[in-house]
C-alpha cells in the first residue's frame, strides 16, 4: 500500500473558472452611459441652438457649452479619463470636470511653465489638484506624470491646453484620448 495522499496539489497549476456577471450590474452600466449620452445631446442642443439663433453673448455662451461639451464627451464619456480640464493658453480655465478645481498657481504652472522649461518640470513634478505626479516625460507636445495608478496627460493645442488625469487605466489609454481630442481641436483653429 502506497503512503502518497490520493490528491496531490500543484502550487502552480491554476483552474480557470468562468465568472457570473449579474445583468442587473450590467444594465446598471448602460443606464449610467445612456444618462451621460443624454446630457451630451441636450448640451450639444443647446449650443447648436445658441449658436444659430442667438446674439454675440448667446454665441459665446455656445462655444463656452460647447467646450464644456469637449470634456464630458471626449474624455470623460470614454472611461478612461477620470478628471479634465481645458486651461486657455493666456490663462484661466476654459472647462473642467465636476469637483476638478486647479488652483491659481497650478494653472499658471500648467500655462507658462511645464512647455517652456521642461527642464524644471522634469525636476520639480506636477501638481494638479492638490496632488503631486512624478514627471515621467517633458517637451514642448505633451507632458507625462504618474503617481502609483493615478497619471497625467498634458497637450497644448493652438489656443489651449488639454489635462488630462486617469486611475487605473493604462497609460496609453489615456494618453490617445486627450491626443486624439488636442488633434481635433487643432485642426479647428482651437
Amino acid at each position: 500500500m502506497s503512503t502518497q495522499p490520493l490528491l496531490q496539489r500543484t502550487a502552480k497549476k491554476r483552474i480557470a473558472l468562468p465568472v457570473r456577471v449579474e445583468p442587473k450590474v450590467f444594465f446598471a452600466n448602460e443606464r449610467t452611459f445612456l444618462s451621460w449620452l443624454h446630457f451630451a445631446v441636450v448640451l450639444g442642443g443647446l449650443a447648436v441652438g445658441l449658436l444659430n439663433f442667438g446674439d454675440k453673448v448667446g454665441r459665446i455662451s455656445a462655444a463656452m457649452y460647447t467646450i464644456i461639451a469637449y470634456v464630458d464627451d471626449q474624455l470623460l464619456a470614454t472611461g478612461k479619463i477620470s478628471k479634465a480640464a481645458i486651461l486657455g493658453k493666456a490663462g484661466g480655465v476654459w472647462a473642467t470636470s465636476s469637483g476638478y478645481t486647479l488652483s491659481q498657481a497650478e494653472q499658471d504652472f500648467v500655462t507658462k511653465t511645464a512647455f517652456t522649461s521642461p527642464d524644471s518640470v522634469q525636476g520639480t513634478g506636477i501638481t494638479l489638484n492638490g496632488f503631486k505626479f512624478m514627471t515621467l516625460r517633458a517637451g514642448p507636445d505633451e507632458v507625462l506624470g504618474r503617481k502609483g495608478e493615478r497619471g497625467v496627460v498634458i497637450i497644448p493645442t493652438t489656443q489651449a491646453i488639454l489635462v488630462g488625469e486617469y486611475d487605473g487605466t493604462p497609460a496609453g489609454d489615456a494618453n490617445v484620448v486627450v491626443a486624439k481630442l488636442a488633434d481635433y481641436l487643432k485642426s479647428v483653429g482651437y
